[in-house]
């Protein structure tokens, strides 16, 4: 059996776009916002989306404590 608190389940809002760079290049870019509070991150590709989601999960379970 887990010991270990549970945590409130967190609603985010993501926006993905792409943009097409001088060199004609596509990149994925984002915005992650936490709701209610609003904090919000800018981010470029997947691995960005997953940092930026981890760091947003880390804050909230830090506060929780």
């Amino acid at each position: 059996m887990n010991n270990e608190p549970l945590r409130k389940p967190q609603l985010f809002f993501l926006r993905i776009w792409a943009e097409t760079l001088a060199d004609g290049q596509v990149v994925w870019r984002g915005k992650l916002q936490a709701l209610p509070a609003g904090e919000a991150a800018y981010f470029q590709g997947w691995s960005g989306l997953m940092a930026q989601l981890e760091s947003m999960l880390d804050s909230i379970g830090s506060e929780e404590v």
